[in-house]
């Protein structure tokens, strides 16, 4: 197990989705997460945020007063599609208040995953790991693709129920944008990238397009060991014990 983590660095969030009832998320359904251990790499704690689902308050609860818990450096090991967008806020706020966390990244964190990610102090990813766009989702559409409406009709000419959309949809991108910029500072080029809607939503971005981007990423190379400690994790086969790397 030493040698599998000292590989991973520390061992290690979907684009936002949004509802027309204002309750922007990333995922549809709701499951209370699965406990799981909080990890170590020698003294530093390795939280990890695995879910199969979406991100939920729930796991606001868990992550952040795990992470109250520490006050120096710490990894927080993210795979997630993403999650509804106040949790993800607030474990993004959590993180980057901390000013002493690693982002983990095996395979993916995607949309809000990306989000929490960037929030951390600096990101680790594997060989093939993939960030993705953080463009809000509202039902089926992308907030750009329905903000457009707005520039393609006049309102007149636009059905009430979509017309709510697109305002809806005004209203998350310029959130997003705030948190995003608030994360990353003022980088246009990443801004355009990642929040635009330019992108299909599952679009995955890899350690050379972030780097490229300007991104905080560095890549390392997991070892077999870490490759099984990383599918006991989410398999959730190790969930009852706790495990030191």
């Amino acid at each position: 197990m030493n040698k599998a983590l000292a590989a991973l660095g520390v061992i290690g969030g979907g684009t936002l989705v949004g509802l027309a009832a204002r309750q922007l998320f990333f995922q549809e359904e709701r499951h209370p997460p699965q406990p799981r251990p909080v990890l170590r790499q020698g003294a530093m704690p390795v939280i990890p945020l695995i879910t199969s689902c979406a991100i939920t308050s729930e796991h606001v609860e868990v992550v952040t007063s795990r992470l109250s818990e520490f006050t120096g450096p710490v990894g927080l090991l993210i795979h997630t599609n993403g999650g509804y967008f106040q949790p993800v806020m607030q474990i993004a706020r959590a993180v980057q208040r901390h000013g002493k966390v690693t982002a983990i990244v095996p395979y993916f964190a995607l949309s809000g995953g990306t989000l929490i990610a960037l929030a951390a102090k600096s990101v680790q990813l594997w060989p093939h790991a993939a960030l993705g766009p953080v463009d809000p989702q509202i039902g089926p559409f992308s907030a750009g693709a329905l903000a457009a409406v707005l520039l393609a009709k006049s309102p007149e000419n636009i059905d009430d129920y979509t017309l709510g959309l697109a305002h809806e949809s005004r209203m998350a991108l310029a959130e997003t944008t705030r948190l995003l910029k608030s994360l990353i500072g003022d980088n246009a080029a990443a801004m355009q990238r990642l929040v635009s809607g330019g992108l299909p939503h599952t679009y995955p971005i890899t350690f050379e397009e972030a780097k490229g981007l300007g991104l905080a990423v560095e890549r390392i190379q997991p070892n077999a060991a870490a490759r099984s400690l990383m599918t006991a994790l989410v398999s959730g086969s190790d969930s009852e014990r706790p495990i030191y790397i």
